[in-house]
């Protein structure tokens, strides 16, 4: 998956996380923690192609994928979700967890910091960084490797082990994280 020129994902749109309408908030946010959950949990390998900007959502689909190619830039990649008046919803939170370094898990969670393209690799936000007219070409690079060596059974096996049990956790605690949403704001 690539974005387009200086944006990858900007997340939900504002005016209905914004809009007053509780229930369309609650849709958009189930629909996004779906989204992250299936490429959290996708049988075969996720390469992106982030070129540009990955912000709130566009940040934990970011962290959900394996491997993350982003453009070299003024770009800027987080989530920034506290910093703009909302609550890291649970599903994301735990997502991030998983693969946000320990060292900036807080800084980018809980403070909403943005990261650079470089504090980004570092912050494990991106795997690796390369100017914005490589990005399309490096991705479908990494893509065709991890298809020609990766056995599709062990894979998916090896999937469920590791990532398994913390997707279900999330399945099982989306309700509740969905619920308390509007009250935490």
């Amino acid at each position: 998956m690539i974005g387009r020129e200086g944006k990858f994902s900007a997340g939900f749109d504002l005016t209905v996380m914004n809009g007053g309408d509780l229930d369309a908030t609650r849709r958009i946010l189930q629909i996004g923690a779906e989204l992250a959950l299936r490429i959290f949990m996708s049988p075969i390998p996720v390469v992106l192609g982030i070129t540009g900007h990955a912000l709130a959502q566009g940040g934990i689909i970011a962290a959900c994928a394996d491997y993350r190619v982003g453009a070299e830039g003024p770009y800027k990649l987080g989530l920034p979700e506290v910093a703009i008046g909302m609550p890291m919803p649970t599903f994301g939170a735990e997502l991030c967890r998983d693969r946000i370094s320990k060292k900036w898990y807080t800084r980018c969670v809980q403070h909403g910091e943005l990261l650079t393209p470089d504090h980004a690799l570092e912050a494990n936000l991106l795997d690796e960084v390369v100017g914005l007219d490589e990005v399309e070409s490096r991705s479908a690079e990494v893509a065709a490797h991890l298809a020609a060596t990766v056995h599709p059974g062990p894979f998916r096996v090896t999937r469920a082990n590791q990532r398994g049990a913390l997707a279900d956790s999330v399945r099982v605690g989306l309700v509740a994280d969905l619920a308390v949403f509007d009250v935490a704001r």
